[in-house]
C-alpha cells in the first residue's frame, strides 16, 4: 500500500513502511506543506494513498466520511515524538493487516485502534 505522511509524522516512518512493505511519501517532498486539510486528501484520493496524520481535524467523519478516501490514519497520542509515533504505527501495523486500511478511518492511541467504515465502527486491542 502507498501511505502519504503528514507534516508532522517522522521522516523515519517511511523506514517503517518500507519494512511491512508498503511505501511512504511525506507531504514536504510533494510541496504540500500548508495545504488544506481538503486539498491533502483529495491528491490522496487521485493517487490512491492512504494518509497518515496526527491532525485530529481528520477523525471528522462527518466532513472526512470513511469510504470517501483511499483511508486514513490518525494518531490520537499523548506524545506525538518520534518514538511514540513509530510505536504506534508498528503496533497498528502488527495487529491489523494494511489492506483494512482502505476506506477507512483508523484513530491510533497508545492502547488501542478504534476503525470507522462506512457501515459503522469496531475497535481492535
Amino acid at each position: 500500500m502507498r501511505f502519504k505522511l503528514d507534516e508532522h509524522i517522522p521522516r523515519r516512518t517511511i523506514a517503517l513502511l518500507h519494512s511491512h512493505g508498503h511505501s511512504g511519501r511525506t507531504v514536504i517532498d510533494q510541496n504540500l506543506r500548508g495545504a488544506s486539510d481538503d486539498r491533502l486528501l483529495d491528491v490522496c484520493r487521485k493517487t490512491g494513498e492512504l494518509m497518515i496524520t496526527a491532525d485530529l481535524d481528520f477523525a471528522n467523519i462527518r466532513q472526512y466520511p470513511p469510504g470517501s478516501y483511499p483511508g486514513i490514519v490518525t494518531l490520537r497520542l499523548r506524545r506525538n515524538g518520534a518514538k511514540s509515533v513509530l510505536a504506534a504505527l508498528e503496533r497498528l501495523f502488527s495487529a491489523i493487516p494494511a489492506r483494512d486500511f482502505s476506506g477507512r478511518l483508523l484513530i491510533v492511541t497508545e492502547t488501542a485502534v478504534r476503525i470507522r467504515s462506512a457501515s459503522g465502527g469496531r475497535r481492535a486491542g
